[in-house]
């Protein structure tokens, strides 16, 4: 997949996420210019040090996706926005209480779904090398990425949805 910069819609769908700028001392990188590094590194599968200059500083874009994923903000934007497709949840252990003895393996209800899951994980294998070829050493980087990675399909597949509502 080629990379491409974030569209006006995609900004504008985006710019709730991004925090105000500091009363004082020195302005924070542009939001967009970073988000846009960000998504670089994703598609293209470079190391953090290889993003172009004019999307800000690697040290910096990698930062920002870092303090976002341990504040939890991008999955706080995507469950406001309904995206559900990253979000971690037990639902074994919803309730709290701890259960004993072996799991249930075969859920009727979850393998019938798992094309949708086997689907998702090909559209990341497609279109995202950084999470197909390297790893990374922050699992809360990873998260991010991967939330990312999970609004960038979302968002394609509902473009593409109202432009056949249009025609």
């Amino acid at each position: 997949m080629q990379f491409t910069e974030l569209t006006d819609g995609q900004w504008d769908y985006l710019r709730p996420f991004s925090p105000p700028q500091p009363q004082v001392g020195r302005k924070r990188a542009d939001d967009r210019w970073i988000i846009n590094g960000i998504l670089f590194v994703l598609t293209t599968g470079c190391r953090w040090r290889d993003v172009p200059r004019r999307y800000g500083t690697p040290v910096t874009a990698w930062r920002r996706l870092r303090w976002w994923s341990e504040e939890g903000k991008i999955q706080g934007y995507l469950r406001r926005r309904g995206i559900r497709s990253t979000i971690l949840s037990n639902r074994r252990n919803s309730d709290g209480k701890r259960r004993r003895g072996r799991s249930v393996r075969f859920n009727e209800l979850t393998y019938r779904n798992r094309g949708s899951v086997e689907r998702f994980f090909g559209w990341l294998k497609t279109g995202f090398r950084r999470l197909t070829l390297r790893y990374e050493r922050l699992n809360a980087v990873f998260m991010g990425s991967l939330s990312m990675a999970s609004f960038l399909i979302y968002w394609r597949r509902l473009e593409r949805v109202l432009k056949q509502a249009h025609c």
